[in-house]
């Protein structure tokens, strides 16, 4: 500074000399500013923050309003970078340009680089002006009439892609006030419901209304193992029908056919539905192909008595191979075709079989008690065959008599194997007991016919014997003929009449 006083107060300067001084002082003073840092080193990163463009606080880590970044620092700022919801790489950014809500959704990310080369640390916010979805399901799936759900139940499925469901409000029917809903949670009260939601942007979705009713219905159960139906429900207060008939909970159905099913609930409420019945068929029998018959499968139903055939194999023929077959006395020998699936033989060069030649001996003697035995002995293959004797037949005879106070003593012996017995034959066992009058009793109508007829007849041949005597005017042969009538009518009314008497009397002298 002297020097440049001295150039100026002598009125010269010299050019060269003065930047010279100047150089020096510029120098002096980097000098002077980097051993002051060196002295002060700065390791502070600067300290960024998202603010809203209309001053209000941001409370979550989303937002819905315009928006900038800015940041702080002990030394100044260098510059400032940016990420867009599409950005690999950082961008450019001026301290505290408004960001536009209706710039693309999504993430933006700030930092802030100070002159010392800090960096501050990554600071988000999610724009977010997309208010959440909400679906609603009932128990067929979503439902896409926003105003009516038939339905046993219904919930809500809310959800938000950017930056996330916050909270849902649903209020009931019969209800003054929404309440926090638990997302998808089953609600089964009838009526109108309403729902909301918010998201942690603060975006809020129009008012939900739904109007849950429940046609009624039962559960239709079938039994496939044994081709029955019953239905079933839980509402104690139901009326169901089957056809048109009343049905009674759980009462089994085996009949097959077509059914329709009316349901009607406390509040008149009508449910239909329907089941059919079908033909269940199962394997009855399996008749395999042989060589002559076709084989095939058998299907019964298990309901009624239907049937069919089905899976026919065709008959399979003779499988013939030819054989030659030792002679025996039973079995014919020679070359024969024989069948390798069955027992059909078909003769080619045949020695017919000439049978058995037995011997025979006693083998146990046959007895009024037991059976005897007799085997047979083929005296060619050694065939052996036993024949049972008949049991002997007990031959008695009367060996004595011996005739007590009120019966007869008989006494038999077999001729066979001697055995005997007694038998006793009491005075009554003799008597022959005819039923008095039981002849005449019996044969009473068929007597008094007999004697009719035979007067008649009497009668009719003594009548003309009469009348031919009297055209003959013979008096005498007349009057005979007349006495011969009556006396004839006699014997035969004697004969009739007498002849139970007499059996009577017979039977008096036996007793």
């Amino acid at each position: 500074m002297n020097i440049l006083n001295n150039f100026l107060q002598k009125g010269t300067i010299n050019i060269k000399r003065f930047k010279i001084i100047v150089l020096i002082f510029i120098l002096g003073f980097v000098l002077n500013f980097q051993l002051i840092s060196y002295a002060n080193p700065d390791y502070e990163a600067p300290i960024g923050e998202i603010n809203l463009a209309d001053g209000g606080m941001i409370y979550t880590d989303s937002v819905n309003k315009d928006f900038y970044f800015t940041a702080t620092d002990n030394v100044e700022i260098a510059y400032m970078k940016y990420k867009g919801p599409n950005d690999t790489l950082w961008n450019d950014y001026i301290d505290s340009t408004v960001i536009s809500k209706n710039s693309l959704n999504g993430k933006y990310s700030f930092i802030a680089v100070d002159t010392s080369g800090n960096i501050s640390e990554e600071v988000y916010v999610y724009l977010d002006i997309v208010p959440p979805i909400i679906k609603i399901y009932g128990d067929d799936g979503e439902s896409l009439n926003d105003s009516v759900l038939n339905s046993e139940y219904l919930y809500f499925d809310v959800s938000d892609e950017l930056c996330g469901l916050d909270i849902i409000y649903v209020k009931k029917p019969n209800s003054t006030y929404y309440s926090v809903y638990t997302n998808y949670k089953y609600l089964y009260d009838v009526g109108t419901y309403y729902c909301y939601a918010v998201d942690y942007a603060g975006n809020k979705t129009k008012t939900y209304s739904i109007n849950l009713y429940k046609t009624p219905t039962v559960d239709i159960v079938y039994n496939n193992e044994n081709n029955t139906v019953y239905l079933t429900w839980t509402d104690l207060y139901y009326q169901v029908f089957v056809n048109g008939n009343n049905y009674t909970k759980e009462t089994i159905i085996d009949v097959e056919g077509y059914y329709e099913v009316k349901v009607i609930d406390a509040a008149d409420n009508i449910g239909y539905d329907n089941f059919t019945i079908n033909h269940k068929y199962v394997i009855d029998e399996i008749v395999n192909a042989t060589c002559l018959i076709d084989g095939y499968t058998h299907y019964q139903c298990i309901s009624c008595d239907e049937e069919y055939d089905d899976d026919y194999i065709d008959a399979l023929g003779h499988d013939l191979v030819e054989i030659t077959k030792e002679l025996a006395c039973t079995t014919d020998g020679g070359r024969f075709l024989s069948c390798t699936r069955c027992d059909y033989e078909e003769g080619l060069d045949v020695v017919k079989a000439p049978g058995h030649k037995f011997q025979n001996k006693l083998i146990k003697e046959a007895s009024c008690a037991n059976t005897g035995m007799r085997e047979f002995t083929c005296t060619v293959c050694g065939y052996v065959q036993e024949k049972e004797i008949a049991r002997l037949a007990h031959n008695y005879l009367l060996m004595s008599e011996d005739k007590l106070e009120d019966c007869i003593v008989q006494t038999y012996v077999c001729s066979n194997c001697g055995e005997e017995y007694s038998k006793k034959i009491y005075n009554t066992d003799l008597n022959i007991n005819l039923p008095k009058n039981s002849f005449f009793k019996e044969y009473q109508k068929y007597i008094i016919g007999l004697l009719s007829i035979l007067s008649v007849g009497w009668s009719l041949y003594m009548g003309i014997m009469y009348i031919i005597a009297s055209k003959k005017e013979d008096r005498e042969m007349a009057k005979k003929r007349i006495k011969n009538y009556i006396v004839g009518l006699i014997i035969i009314f004697i004969i009739f009449m007498g002849g139970p008497l007499l059996i009577d009397g017979i039977q008096s002298l036996i007793n």
